[in-house]
């Protein structure tokens, strides 16, 4: 089981789907999110990936 961290993503939704994706393909099972996501963007890019 590996693990991914993102910090701080603060709504930049179009860097948040290029990490999503780069966690993706390294096989990335799980994802914590430490700080603030300031809008509902980020959290559809969770949604998105499923991870």
């Amino acid at each position: 089981m590996k693990w991914g961290i993102v910090s701080d993503s603060h709504g930049a939704v179009d860097r948040l789907a290029i990490v999503f994706d780069t966690l993706q393909k390294k096989g990335i099972d799980h994802v914590i999110h430490a700080g603030d996501f300031l809008n509902e963007g980020a959290i559809e890019v969770f949604r998105l990936f499923q991870i």
